[in-house]
């Protein structure tokens, strides 16, 4: 991977530790604006979109290529100084806020199930 990679996560619209779900969702609905058969404007940029969110989504989809992404994009960032120590420990802390997220989301789709039961 070359120092001036593409942000994939920054082509889907989504952040860092987005969900498989979020992706796709995020994926389809660019992909209705942008594919070059759909699109009213340019039809050289739709080209280029649907190409560059074609190129992310197959690298973002993949837990493999995903995860070789994100440590090659984490190792650049140190390598250039863009991210210091304050900016990984607030990643985590929004990793950890987003885990959070993730359960409460599951017990609210629990409870849901069970209301929906009940009628």
């Amino acid at each position: 991977m070359n120092v001036r990679q593409k942000d994939f996560y920054n082509i889907l619209g989504v952040i860092d530790s987005a969900e498989l779900v979020v992706i796709k969702a995020a994926y389809k609905a660019l992909m209705m604006m942008y594919h070059p058969d759909r699109s009213d404007g340019n039809k050289e940029e739709a080209v280029r979109k649907s190409k560059d969110l074609n190129e992310a989504y197959a690298v973002l989809v993949d837990p493999d290529k995903r995860r070789k992404y994100d440590r090659d994009k984490l190792s650049r960032a140190v390598k250039l100084g863009e991210k210091s120590e304050e900016d990984l420990r607030n990643k985590q802390v929004l990793n950890k806020v987003l885990d959070e997220i993730k359960f409460l989301l599951n017990e609210s789709r629990q409870i849901a199930e069970i209301l929906s039961q009940a009628d």
